[in-house]
């Protein structure tokens, strides 16, 4: 994906993914489908943390010296620290609209001359330039509204 499309995409997914959201009642969204496995209201937990890393990671690889080494964070312990299952599902849902719109500012706000920065990350090894990691975070947030939003709940 070319950076404006990213942008695009995730503005898209702004318009479209809370109303539909908003039509699940709150006890599907909580039903686990598994022991050991995230409710709808976690996933979506969990993807405000994973936005709020991600914009963290896009700023910073801005003005970071280069290349701009960045670790992983612990998601599980995240999820159940932050308790996304126990909060009002519009809570959960108002932060994951808050940060994106935030990733957003922080994409459209990039020069030209910084999307080729570099940031790796510390326990792989694995370089990825600015639109890079953008595109992948898209791709991570597809992959999980898709487990949030299909099938429809009853």
């Amino acid at each position: 994906m070319t950076h404006p499309e990213i942008i695009a995409e995730l503005k898209r997914l702004l318009e479209t993914v809370p109303p539909r959201i908003r039509t699940y009642p709150e006890e599907a969204l909580r039903r686990k489908p598994d022991s050991g496995k995230w409710s709808r209201q976690e996933i979506l937990g969990h993807l405000a943390d994973s936005a709020l890393h991600n914009w963290q990671r896009l700023a910073e690889v801005q003005f970071a010296p280069q290349p701009f080494v960045y670790e992983s964070y612990r998601q599980d312990h995240l999820v159940r620290v932050n308790r996304y299952q126990q909060l009002p599902a519009a809570e959960v849902l108002a932060l994951w609209e808050a940060l994106h719109r935030q990733l957003v500012r922080v994409l459209e706000a990039v020069p030209e001359d910084k999307l080729q920065l570099v940031a790796v990350h510390a326990g792989s090894g694995q370089r990825y330039t600015l639109t890079e990691l953008a595109g992948d975070y898209v791709a991570h947030l597809k992959h999980h509204l898709q487990q949030i939003l299909e099938p429809n709940p009853d």
